[in-house]
């Protein structure tokens, strides 16, 4: 009995699960065929799996090669076929009545851990993993490679979100799922991405011991005696098998401890004493060769002794050190205290803020136009400016130079008002009426003459001080590079 597509012819009583075997240009294939309640449920929930398998691509994922129709317009994947069954199937074979052996348990962390770390870095919850969700694909060389399979009730999902329904195979799912949909409890508890590490808590479990871990009406499990891994393996388990969801493990912490188990090397070591033999797993830096001896043991006594006399100094400087910092924790507490009551670095931020606005409203006005001066005008200005300076310093140097000129000529004009003074006496003396001249009544003018001009002088030197300042020496840069162009005048 056969079913084909356009592009497919597979055997249906060649059955692997809810689907069959196919052949692919040579190539053996597996098609999962959905049963009629499958086809029942909405176009986007039945699309789900099929675009959620185009946009994985692992090695530890099961690869889907075509979405094919049946003539009933009924959909099929064409997926990759893994020739070793389920990981389901390999626990159920009497060998493994007990567990897999530890390489193959291994391997299966190994797998699945990858596997798992792709669709988080995807944004993947898977929700129904189990052992017969786990294909065993076995190489040329006999070693096996598991891979996830049967993504009909994935979903994107970040690490921070939730959902509502419920999903998943009733021995492998969370605790607060399992009141749900088995118990009929009725609560109002949403569920995140740990659901899978949960149900990934489980599958471990029953790899290792070959049985489940919950079974309350099955009496006793039966766990495998003995196992090299249990020490390592044991905190795992229960990090993940943690039925609060507030306590249990992110996978960051999952994906660490697998990382830290599957790096570690397996040593076997026969013990004398219980005639048996046992393999420790331990990181490849531990595998040195200790010897001890009376020596070592004295100088580790010594060591100790001198610890034991200096703890107190220790003891005493850790004290102090914890002192000073609560002294400047106390600093730092005041500090903070001051800042917040000083408003300058508000009153500097109001400032700036109205600079940038007076700034934008000057570049605003000389774009339109507004401005009361142009550049030319005051190009002009500053030329005028200049001119007046210039006309200031050489009317000071005339000044000064005239004042010098008088002061060496004092000497020669007491010489002539002298002279004049003796002339004119002798003169008026023989004039009837007229008073003789006073040569000190003289010489006074000629003081006051010359006081006067000193200060015209020191008022002209400190009106050429208070221009020169008007410009400052920017404004000197800039009208010593306005005279280098062209004027506009």
């Amino acid at each position: 009995m056969t079913a084909s597509t356009a592009n497919y012819l597979w055997s249906l009583q060649d059955v692997l699960g809810q689907g069959a075997t196919a052949s692919r240009s040579g190539e053996l294939v597996a098609v999962k065929v959905f049963n009629i309640m499958s086809y029942n449920r909405p176009h986007e929930v039945q699309m789900r799996e099929f675009e959620m398998l185009r946009k994985l691509n692992h090695l530890n994922i099961v690869r889907l090669y075509a979405v094919e129709e049946l003539p009933s317009k009924q959909k099929v994947l064409v997926m990759e076929y893994c020739s070793g069954g389920s990981l389901l199937s390999l626990l159920e074979d009497p060998e493994n009545a007990f567990g897999l052996v530890e390489t193959e348990f291994l391997t299966v962390l190994q797998c699945v851990v990858q596997g798992m770390n792709h669709l988080r870095e995807n944004g993947v919850v898977h929700r129904d993993i189990k052992p017969g969700n786990i294909m065993r694909q076995v190489r040329e060389d006999g070693k096996s490679v598991y891979k996830l399979t049967d993504f009909g009730a994935a979903r994107e999902l970040e690490d921070d979100e939730k959902f509502v329904s419920i999903y998943g195979t009733e021995e492998y799912l969370h605790p607060d799922m399992y009141e749900r949909a088995v118990l009929r409890k009725t609560h109002r508890k949403s569920y995140g991405v740990n659901v899978d590490l949960w149900s990934i808590g489980v599958t471990f479990y029953q790899a290792a011991t070959g049985s489940l871990p919950f079974t309350p009406f099955e009496g006793p499990r039966r766990n495998k005696p003995t196992m090299g891994l249990k020490v390592q393996l044991v905190p795992v388990l229960a990090g993940i098998l943690e039925a609060d969801q507030e306590r249990c493990w992110g996978f960051d912490q999952f994906f660490t401890a697998t990382t830290d188990i599957l790096q570690r090397k397996p040593v076997y070591v026969f013990s004398l004493q219980q005639a048996m033999a046992y393999c420790i797993y331990i990181h490849h830096y531990n595998t040195g060769h200790y010897t001890s001896d009376n020596q070592g043991s004295a100088g580790n006594s010594q060591k100790l002794k001198l610890v034991h006399e200096h703890l107190p100094i220790y003891a005493a400087g850790i004290q102090e050190f914890q002192n000073r910092l609560e002294h400047l924790l106390i600093q730092q507490a005041k500090v903070a205290e001051t800042l917040a009551d000083d408003k300058s670095c508000q009153k500097m931020e109001v400032l700036l803020q109205k600079i940038t606005a007076i700034h934008q409203q000057y570049r605003k006005d000389r774009l339109t136009g507004k401005l009361a001066y142009n550049d030319e005008q005051i190009h002009k200005f500053e030329n005028v400016l200049l001119e007046i300076q210039t006309r200031l310093r050489e009317f000071s140097s005339l000044s000064t130079d005239l004042l010098a000129d008088l002061e060496m000529s004092e000497p020669h004009q007491n010489k002539i008002l002298d002279k004049l003074l003796f002339a004119l006496q002798s003169r008026v003396g023989q004039v009837p009426g007229i008073p003789p001249m006073d040569k000190d009544k003289m010489v006074s003018r000629m003081h006051h003459l010359k006081e006067e001009m000193e200060i015209l002088v020191r008022e002209l030197q400190c009106n050429n001080s208070i221009i020169e300042s008007l410009g400052g020496e920017d404004s000197e840069a800039s009208l010593e590079s306005n005279l280098a162009r062209p004027s506009t005048l």
